[in-house]
């Protein structure tokens, strides 16, 4: 039997050795097979600024350009900076073909540059059959970075979904559905790129890399809107809100991508998971011999009142395990880091529900601790901030 280098790209089942790089170019092919398969191939366009964990994806292109183009067009363009090349991809949309996916690559320190794009990318819509995808690389170590960073914040600030892949093989069944995704409600979406998984390596199983994708009914007409501006903008606020956003939140419910591990072991205590922390939860429970149900969000996005997935039966607590911003389901909590003196951490939340937020009405202000130059919460009354202990706390006026 005849093997070679190339069969990483070539092979169309079994198994393929891929690195994190070789697997986004993999991703590229697998779309390109699908659409040809579908009649019609989109074009595929790159730009970013290289930086850990995604430093070598440039070169890796640049490689593998003549490969990428031969089912379909590809174009890489090396960004100036992080901000110039997310104003390209969203530039790309204008093309008159529609049929424009394009991605984005950086660091996430480069992805708190570009806000206003994501979220002016959102209101404008993607081309008619066109995707914008964003490879965000999150350098949670320092490993080329003055500090840890993470894009959950920016990204979500922008209603950008954010798919996690935990592994190699989870970045071309994932990316495949972010594109489809993009394609289909006409927002960007994202995918979080941590440093295990891009600077590691495994063998991939070709057929399960090629998800079987549900498209929920659309029932508004999908357009790029070229000028976004003043008032203009406000129609396509409510169109984001009210009718995209519902359309994501039901396309991660018809294709089950964040669904429930080990449902069937009861028990009142499950976990939540996400990306590469949901295979190192898994590892753990293995070697202690344990069985607890697993939540695990490959995509988070804004809390909605519908849940993903149902409960496992007789579940009434759950804990959390991710990197360093939760998604899913947040605790609120006062700006300085700690619940108001003389208030226990479980007057801050629901009876009903732990986990939930307070609920307006029981937040009164925002408030600025003079001595300890923390934000606090000032309910009922308190107005002593518990990072420094003193007070009183005055009003904020920013």
């Amino acid at each position: 039997m005849d093997i070679g280098l190339g069969d990483k790209f070539h092979r169309l089942e079994g198994r393929v050795f891929l690195t994190g790089m070789e697997a986004i170019v993999r991703l590229v092919l697998e779309k390109q097979r699908h659409d040809q398969a579908a009649g019609a191939v989109n074009q595929t366009y790159f730009t970013g600024y290289e930086g850990s964990p995604l430093g070598g994806l440039d070169l890796k292109l640049v490689e593998q350009m003549p490969l990428l183009n031969q089912v379909g067009r590809t174009v890489h363009q090396f960004g100036i900076n992080e901000k110039t090349a997310a104003s390209a991809i969203l530039g790309s949309q204008f093309a008159q073909s529609g049929d424009i996916d394009a991605f984005w690559y950086g660091k996430a320190h480069g992805t708190m540059w570009i806000p206003d794009e994501m979220w002016l990318a959102n209101l404008s819509g993607t081309g008619q059959r066109g995707s914008i995808v964003l490879l965000s690389g999150e350098d949670h170590r320092s490993k080329s970075s003055v500090s840890p960073g993470a894009s959950d914040w920016v990204l979500r600030s922008s209603m950008v979904p954010i798919f996690y892949p935990a592994d190699v093989e989870d970045i071309i069944r994932l990316g495949l559905h972010a594109v489809a995704l993009s394609r289909h409600t006409g927002v960007a979406t994202a995918l979080k790129m941590v440093t295990p998984v891009c600077d590691g390596a495994s063998t991939v199983d070709l057929d399960r890399v090629r998800p079987e994708i549900t498209l929920p009914q659309r029932d508004f007409d999908k357009c790029f809107n070229q000028i976004v501006m003043a008032t203009r903008a406000l129609p396509m606020q409510r169109q984001l809100v009210e009718e995209k956003w519902p359309l994501v939140e039901a396309y991660i419910r018809a294709n089950d991508l964040n669904r429930f591990i080990d449902a069937d072991a009861g028990g009142a205590v499950g976990i939540v998971a996400t990306g590469k922390s949901y295979t190192d939860v898994r590892q753990a429970l293995d070697y202690l011999g344990l069985r607890v149900p697993i939540l695990q969000l490959a995509v988070s996005i804004r809390s909605t009142a519908k849940s993903s997935a149902p409960s496992p039966a007789g579940a009434k607590s759950s804990s959390s395990s991710k990197n360093r911003v939760p998604l899913s389901k947040r605790r609120s909590r006062p700006h300085c880091g700690a619940p108001m003196s003389g208030r226990s951490t479980a007057n801050s939340t629901s009876a009903a529900n732990p986990l939930s937020p307070p609920t307006a009405k029981s937040i009164q202000k925002y408030w600025r601790c003079n001595w300890g130059r923390g934000w606090a919460l000032r309910r009922s009354g308190s107005s002593v901030c518990a990072r420094c202990s003193k007070g009183p706390i005055r009003r904020c006026r920013g």
